[in-house]
């Protein structure tokens, strides 16, 4: 599928992706120039770096570490987490504009994805943007055991399990790989909207911009202590 921005600007690849993405794999430390993420090859869309200094979109390398046991998919190099949000291109994609190549309309480059979704020139072409993890992952509620998205978990407990003070684990903090979650008592539903719902912007908006070095950082990990 090709990038629906109007420069022709060339992209940096994974080792697995297609010919044309394969053009920049020769040099992974190349500054981010273009906003097309580097796996699914269009507008970056919520931009983590990883600790290796590679920019992708939040769903498409979480999606590629879980499939390919946790590396790069631009270095393979080893990476113990999804990253931290790139503030610093999500900020600068805010003053950025560019024509979609479908239908010419002039674009912030931080709405790109949404409007590629209802273009009707792009869904012709290349049918509904789908991004790369759109199927959820699968938790089970620790309370009645039922299999859930989970994106669906916290409007789950809020309708079925709102006066549970059971301990339980938290099943979104046991999917983070290398960590050990114990149980808790006080309010699961509580612990899901502190430490598992906090939006994108809101994080841009509440912390300064991360360095390489910040990669430990672990997107979606419980620090959560009950009171």
């Amino acid at each position: 599928m090709g990038s629906v921005l109007s420069s022709d600007s060339g992209k940096s690849a994974p080792a697995s992706a297609t010919p044309r993405a394969l053009e920049r794999r020769g040099d992974p430390e190349l500054p981010v120039t273009s906003f097309d993420c580097s796996v699914c090859l269009e507008v970056l869309h919520h931009p983590v770096r990883t600790r290796c200094g590679h920019v992708f979109c939040r769903s498409c390398i979480a999606t590629s570490l879980k499939n390919n046991k946790w590396t790069c998919p631009y270095c393979r190099a080893y990476l113990p987490s999804e990253g931290v949000p790139a503030t610093d291109v999500a900020k600068k994609m805010k003053s950025e504009f560019q024509n979609c190549t479908e239908c010419d309309t002039l674009v912030c480059l931080s709405e790109m994805r949404a409007h590629i979704r209802t273009c009707q020139k792009y869904i012709d072409k290349y049918g509904p943007l789908q991004e790369l993890g759109e199927t959820a992952t699968r938790c089970v509620c620790p309370f009645c055991q039922k299999e859930l998205d989970e994106d669906s978990l916290l409007d789950h407990c809020i309708t079925h399990h709102r006066s549970e003070r059971r301990p339980v684990f938290c099943p979104l903090c046991r999917l983070v790989p290398n960590e050990n979650p114990s149980s808790f008592n006080g309010s699961l539903i509580r612990h899901l909207q502190v430490s598992h719902t906090l939006f994108y912007d809101d994080f841009i908006k509440l912390r300064p911009p991360f360095s390489v070095e910040d990669g430990n950082f672990r997107l979606g990990t419980s620090m959560w202590t009950p009171e």
